[in-house]
């Protein structure tokens, strides 16, 4: 079902302020620009840590996009950070019931957040060839803007308003129009459908060496497709891979080979680079060693920024 879904309608989020009635929302799947995000350029006196080129985006092998509806209510909020909230399904419906699913999550991004929300869904499409190896499958992103003299009311009080202040737009050296218009619009909602992963890294157990290497290869794999994501390592963005049955099997890498008991999530502050695929695993480990030191130790130290 990955890259058939078109449509996504919410039964139960958007509420008539007068009368009180649910109004099912429908939000279309959102084709993006290829050049929503640039690589950054090489700074002066570092060339031997950069390729000539930003690694180019590999071909898809999804099959065309198609025209499956996906309706559904929320279930249970999972979690929230700066940039979104996570909710889990409930009564989901494909339009085409010969098709299979995975259970999904919803990521919504905050009102003042859609851009970032973007750029997530730009990466997960630059690394397509990841999903179900080192990071979620994604099955798109999807916006409407919310009707005239509704309401947004999402299960168990969580609210999309937030405090807008934030460094997010400064990670783009060259920001695209779209990013731009976003960081202004207060009327969409936006999410983001990716199937759901497992639970989080322990605390206060030690990590095996075979759970460290999985861990530290697991970011080594981005690297080779030139992403930059020191500011989205943090706790709460590694979760385990779904369980098999009744989730989808983890796949086998295209560049290591291996196959990861484990996921990262969240790359709206990610970043396009021409930095070797080397440079950028000795950062992201160092990174990572941070959390998982602190980890063993009892406690959640994060370096990175993002939610």
């Amino acid at each position: 079902v990955q890259n058939s879904i078109s449509k996504v309608v919410l039964l139960d989020v958007v509420q008539n302020v007068q009368t009180g009635v649910f109004v099912p929302l429908h939000l279309n799947r959102i084709k993006l620009p290829d050049d929503l995000i640039r690589p950054h350029e090489v700074p002066e006196g570092f060339e031997s840590y950069y390729l000539k080129e930003a690694p180019p985006r590999p071909p898809s092998s999804l099959p065309p996009p198609g025209s499956i509806t996906l309706e559904t209510n929320l279930s249970t909020f999972l979690g929230s950070g700066r940039t979104g909230i996570v909710y889990s399904l409930e009564n989901a419906i494909l339009s085409d019931p010969a098709q299979f699913s995975p259970e999904l999550v919803f990521k919504f991004a905050r009102l003042h957040r859609c851009a970032d929300l973007h750029r997530e869904a730009w990466f997960y499409e630059e690394m397509e060839c990841l999903q179900g190896v080192a990071i979620p499958r994604c099955y798109g992103l999807f916006e409407a803007e919310i009707p005239s003299g509704c309401e947004l009311l999402l299960p168990e009080n969580q609210t999309l308003v937030n405090n807008p202040d934030s460094r997010d737009a400064q990670v783009d050296e060259v920001v695209h129009p779209l990013i731009t218009e976003l960081r202004s619009t207060r009327n969409k909602l936006c999410i983001l459908v990716e199937e759901r992963l497992g639970g989080r890294l322990p605390i206060g157990s030690p990590f095996s060496p075979e759970v460290r290497q999985d861990l530290n290869t697991l970011f080594d794999e981005i690297g080779h497709l030139g992403v930059l994501s020191e500011n989205d390592i943090r706790y709460a963005n590694i979760l385990q891979a779904p369980a098999c049955p009744p989730g989808l099997p983890s796949l086998v890498s295209p560049f290591t080979f291996r196959s990861h008991g484990w996921r990262m999530i969240d790359f709206e502050m990610a970043a396009k680079t021409q930095q070797t695929a080397r440079a950028l695993a000795i950062g992201h480990q160092e990174y990572l060693e941070y959390i998982l030191d602190a980890l063993e130790a009892g406690y959640v130290c994060d370096v990175g920024g993002s939610d």
